[in-house]
């Protein structure tokens, strides 16, 4: 651990609330250094300062002694990304789906969702920006999440506008919201706004429609979408802007002066569903909806990405290609991980079962997959996979209700695990 990040790690439990300190693991938040010195100088009065004896503690109990505090014993970082994989681990690799060129030439991704894609095409001038999903529930049907199956809404904007496709985001199995299944936003010309359409319905939506209400504030520069069951959906960069169904509220205002928001991801607190994001500069927010809070420190390397462990910890990929870990609410730590950035980061997770035979997995920014086949706790024996994906790499997993798919996305290709069988 450097010594940059070990104080940056120090100041951010002490005056940050450090990512991980939240209202379910406040037992080891911001006081990491509990080890209780074996010195003799055991202070047994309770030294208030009260005394007006002349006991100024001369002894220049500076704690000398050579441990850095770190409590080393339980520190354990997990060894920096192997360059290959054993063979069953190639086996974790999701096949491919589909190509962008399957929806014609000079077609584009730019984000994916769950079994969905946002997509982009220009001919001539006019630009075509599409969601795309497999068949509706192809989970509990027979016919395959391919091209052939895939469900298309679509809106045709003149090229020279400026318009163009930025995040996508689609709804969980479990939520009740009332707004379209599949959201995008779409921005132009200094203005961003929510789109969507209902691919999963019978006939499905072929229309792109704006979303009512769904114009986000004047100033917000949006780098992604959050959405997570019966939470409000939320667009992360310059700020934070949540959409309530009616209207956007800006729990993190836009500023031109503050860093932008990297990645948001789902986190629980206190058995509620809740959201963590990071960002330039060591910003950080985290929320249990409705409040949020909020900082940040100039000082701070740029965090990249943020994966959550439920319910007990979460890594953040700080540029450069490092984690900053935390586990049970214990003191952050930064280990050497990546020789780059880390631009994705996410855990296989399943509902009520074993958090610690959970998987992690992500994505370099030159493209590079790597698995992890320990558990989350220690992500231990994490390696580099055979797939490099291309420009705009893009991953993600998602609960289909009885198993776990694996997405990863870049600008012409899309791969996907699809399984999920029901007994």
């Amino acid at each position: 651990m450097t010594k940059l990040h070990t104080i940056a790690m120090m100041l951010a439990a002490a005056a940050l609330g450090a990512p991980g300190c939240n209202e379910s693991m406040a037992s080891g938040c911001g006081d990491a250094d509990s080890d209780t010195d074996t010195d003799s100088d055991t202070d047994t009065d309770t030294d208030t300062d009260t005394d007006t004896d002349t006991d100024t503690d001369s002894d220049t109990d500076t704690d000398t002694d050579s441990d850095t505090d770190t409590d080393s014993d339980a520190v354990v970082c997990p060894d920096p990304i192997a360059e290959t994989c054993p063979g069953d681990l190639e086996a974790v690799i999701p096949p491919l789906l589909f190509e962008a060129s399957d929806f014609g030439e000079g077609t584009q991704f730019v984000d994916v969702a769950p079994w969905s894609v946002l997509a982009e095409r220009d001919t001539g001038a006019t630009r075509t920006i599409s969601i795309i999903a497999c068949s509706p529930m192809a989970e509990w049907s027979e016919a395959p999440c391919d091209a052939s199956n895939a469900r298309i809404a679509s809106l045709d904007v003149p090229v020279d506008s400026g318009v163009h496709a930025v995040a996508l985001s689609a709804a969980g199995n479990d939520g009740d919201s009332e707004l379209p299944p599949y959201l995008a936003t779409l921005c132009g010309d200094g203005a961003c706004a929510l789109y969507g359409a209902d691919l999963d319905a019978d006939p499905p939506d072929t229309e792109l429609a704006a979303i009512p209400g769904g114009e986000l504030p004047p100033t917000a520069a949006v780098h992604g979408l959050w959405r997570d069951d019966d939470a409000p959906v939320c667009a992360y960069g310059d700020g934070i802007h949540c959409f309530d169904g009616t209207a956007w509220t800006s729990p993190i205002p836009a500023s031109a002066e503050g860093p932008l928001f990297n990645d948001m991801c789902t986190a629980n607190f206190d058995d509620t569903t809740g959201a963590i994001a990071v960002g330039d500069l060591g910003r950080y927010a985290k929320s249990g909806f409705p409040e949020w809070e909020s900082s940040w420190v100039p000082a701070f390397p740029n965090w990249t990405a943020v994966a959550a462990y439920r319910p007990d910890g979460w890594a953040i990929a700080i540029e450069g290609g490092d984690l900053q870990i935390e586990i049970g609410g214990e003191m952050p730590y930064s280990c050497p991980f990546a020789d780059e950035d880390i631009v994705e980061l996410h855990v296989t997770y399943e509902w009520g079962g074993d958090w610690e035979t959970n998987k992690s997995f992500g994505v370099t920014a030159s493209g590079r997959v790597f698995v992890d086949n320990g558990p989350v706790t220690a992500m231990e024996g994490a390696c580099y996979t055979e797939l490099v994906l291309g420009a705009n790499p893009k991953a993600l997993s998602f609960w289909c209700g009885v198993a776990v798919n694996v997405f990863l996305m870049d600008e012409n290709a899309l791969y996907g695990t699809t399984e999920c069988p029901i007994d």
